[in-house]
């Protein structure tokens, strides 16, 4: 075997390490961003869509609105034979965030309070590393759930459920403390401070002036852009300082082509739309991952013009030996490589 050759199968060999190894690193990616692909947990059929809604600050969205949005969206989807009044056929969830001082054993802090309603806890299911999760919607005594800083802060122990913080003044009890996952993506989102979730209207009570930012639903999208179309008919969702995301394709290779153009600009915000710390996560994910198919591309080009110059390399080298008359046709190569010569004598 020649030098050539040598260096095409050691070209070959790294051609399909890199391969593989951007196509793991793209399933390593689909386990950081799991709370995407949930309409395919909620149903198997992929017939179902998961939206998001992002609002400005300034909009101050109420809980009244988003009901009366929903209460209009299940009429819709009720005359498409979707849903009946006896079972809900979708999930949803909201939530928005503010600061609130937060007193333990220990220590008083300022830190960012989280509160949430609906299925929130579904739609974002964090780890817990003590406790459970409190229900928003059946929320009778009020409770709160601790990220790992805040615990370790107010308390010196992750081992908090049943205890109680005070907030202002009014008593909490603590349902559970969330471990945190350290990346470097989260740690800029300032999810790694602390952190305290609570039902909305408990947050509400203390600041009366936060709106919901952020409003999460996974519903029936029986024909593409069903859901999209049925969720833009509700007139909080119509406004310009308002931002739907559909999840369900988030990630797929038709989705990141199509953005690809925006790859530089993407970054640029030019309205008040406030995103939450999951969503600003998202963003610097789908940044690497278009990067990753960037380089696939690149990857693939490389690889089919290896191939050509593969062939054409065969080729000159079979058009060489024929001029030298080194072989010939077909079938006489055939009886030249599998015929043996034998010494007959007479």
């Amino acid at each position: 075997m020649n030098k050539r050759w040598k260096r095409m199968i050691n070209f070959t060999v790294l051609w399909l390490i890199v391969g593989f190894g951007l196509w793991f690193s793209q399933q390593w990616m689909k386990t950081k961003c799991s709370d995407q692909s949930l309409s395919m947990h909620w149903s198997k059929e992929q017939d179902y869509a998961q939206i998001r809604a992002f609002f400005s600050k300034d909009r101050e969205i109420s809980k009244q609105e988003i009901q009366t949005a929903e209460e209009e969206m299940n009429v819709i989807l009720q005359q498409n034979g979707r849903t009946d009044e006896a079972e809900q056929d979708w999930i949803s969830a909201y939530s928005t965030q503010g600061q609130l001082t937060v007193s333990g054993e220990k220590m008083t802090e300022t830190m960012q309070a989280i509160g949430v309603g609906g299925d929130f806890f579904f739609f974002h299911p964090f780890v817990l590393k003590t406790g459970t999760w409190f229900d928003s919607n059946k929320n009778t005594t009020p409770m709160v759930v601790l990220n790992e800083t805040a615990a370790w802060k107010l308390f010196g122990s992750l081992n908090v459920e049943g205890m109680e913080v005070e907030i202002e003044g009014e008593p909490y009890s603590i349902s559970g403390v969330i471990q945190l996952e350290r990346n470097p993506f989260l740690e800029k989102t300032g999810a790694l401070e602390s952190q305290i979730y609570l039902a909305y209207d408990q947050l509400k009570k203390h600041r009366d002036n936060v709106g919901i930012t952020c409003y999460e639903i996974i519903m029936p999208n029986p024909i593409q852009q069903f859901a999209l179309t049925t969720i833009k008919k509700q007139a909080i969702f119509s406004e310009n300082d308002v931002e739907l995301v559909e999840h369900s394709d988030r990630f797929s290779i038709k989705k990141r082509i199509q953005e690809l153009p925006d790859f530089f600009t993407r970054s640029m915000k030019q309205n008040e739309i406030y995103y939450p710390f999951w969503e600003n996560e998202t963003r610097a994910w789908e940044q690497v991952w278009d990067l990753i198919l960037i380089i696939q591309m690149i990857w693939g080009i490389v690889g089919i013009s290896f191939i050509i110059v593969l062939i054409k390399t065969v080729d000159c080298k079979n058009l060489l030996l024929l001029r030298k008359g080194c072989i010939g046709s077909p079938s006489e190569n055939a009886t030249k490589l599998w015929i043996k010569p034998t010494n007959n004598r007479f």
